[in-house]
Parts: C-alpha cells; structure tokens; sequence
C-alpha cells in the first residue's frame, strides 16, 4: 500500500522513508496534501490564463485588423505585379522570358492574396457561425421557457375550470 500510494503522488521512494505505521501514515497526508497543493496551482495558473468575454472580443478585434492589414499588403503586391507586368508587356514586347517572369511574380502575388483573403473569410465566418449559435441558443432557451410557462398557466386554467364545474354543480338548478 506505501509503495503504491507514493507511486501514484510521484512522491518518489527516495533515501529517507518512514518506518513506522504512525510515520507512513503522516508520509501518505503529506503525499496527497502536495497532490492538493499542486492541483491547485494548475487550476489557478489555468484560470488565469483563460481569455473573460472582454478580452476575448479585444482580442478577435485585433485579430481581424492584423488579417485585413495582411490583406491590404497582399492587394497592394498584386497591384504592383500587374502594374510591373503590363509596362515590361509594353516596354519588351518580344522578350518573353522577362514577360513571364513577371506574369509569375503576379501570379504568386494573386494566389499569395486569395489565401490571405480566404483566410480572413473563414475567420470571420468562424466568428459569425459561432454568434449565430449563441443566438439560437438563447432562442431555444427562451423558447424552453415559454413553453414551460404555458404548461403552467394551462395547469393553473384546468383548475379554475374544475373549480368553476364544481360550484355549477353544486348550486341548485332551477
């Protein structure tokens, strides 16, 4: 059992170790107090490094100006590709090696900007996927409640109309 129970706190078997039944049983609280201890520590050290709601929107905020900034250099690239392929088209119109030279450097500056922009897509897409769960969430919660609150009010009208019913048959017909 003392081997057992210092294996699993990875207490560790060490030189110094208790030899009476009193002393293990002090080793074995100090070996889960340490456990306690420990857990604790990462709890807190988990807890504090968890994003509240503030600055989870702060940061989502200035995640998408970063990707759109990424985005505006990517455009501004294939802009200038194209610009610099269309005057060396003009400049060199025989010179095909420099033309495609720089039709690739366009191209790579094109596909480098769709990532980019296909990226920023997805993220915002993310973001409202995850905005329209919450929302049908909630709706779903309200309407929980409002069905719920029906029931009651249904329950509470079959009363009243046993109630009614039994005063109508007690009162004499004439």
């Amino acid at each position: 059992m003392w081997n057992m129970i210092i294996t699993l706190t990875s207490a560790g078997y060490g030189d110094l170790y208790p030899k009476t039944f009193f002393g293990r049983i002090v080793g074995v609280v100090i070996c889960f107090w340490g456990v306690l201890i420990i857990s604790f520590f990462v709890v807190t050290v988990t807890n504090m490094l968890e994003f509240t709601p503030n600055e989870e929107r702060a940061y989502n905020l200035l995640m998408r100006l970063h990707k759109k900034g990424i985005m505006k250099e990517r455009a501004v690239d294939v802009l200038q590709s194209a610009f610099i392929h269309r005057n060396v088209q003009k400049l060199y119109p025989g010179n095909e090696g420099k033309i495609l030279s720089k039709f690739r450097k366009f191209r790579a500056a094109l596909i480098s900007f769709k990532e980019v922009a296909r990226e920023v897509r997805s993220w915002d897409q993310s973001k409202r996927d995850k905005n329209e769960i919450d929302i049908i969430t909630n709706l779903m919660e309200n309407l929980l409640e409002d069905v719920q609150n029906m029931k009651e009010q249904q329950l509470e009208s079959e009363k009243n109309i046993e109630i009614s019913l039994k005063i109508m048959q007690s009162q004499p017909q004439y």
